[in-house]
């Protein structure tokens, strides 16, 4: 069974917070991001989504976000496939 997760990063201000960098290592009993399915990125606010090709790595060492003004966001959708009971 294949699950979405968010994984959201806001700036409330008052600086911008450029380059910050985002990970989010899954749980065990869950294979992060599923063959065929990637991860995805939204940006709102003037903030700007990493490349497609760096989004892999924010199950890993972690992606910077290149653009997070204060007042901006970005959506992270994670989707991993349940190898365990209880999710």
């Amino acid at each position: 069974e294949v699950r979405n997760f968010t994984v959201v990063v806001s700036n409330t201000g008052p600086v911008a917070a450029d380059g910050t960098m985002v990970s989010d290592a899954p749980s065990a009993g869950l294979t992060c991001p599923v063959a065929g399915n990637p991860i995805t990125c939204a940006a709102s606010g003037g903030a700007a989504c990493p490349g497609a090709a760096a989004l892999p790595s924010l199950v890993g060492g972690g992606v910077a976000v290149p653009t997070l003004p204060a007042g901006g966001s970005v959506t992270f959708t994670v989707p991993c496939r349940v190898t365990a009971s209880g999710f």
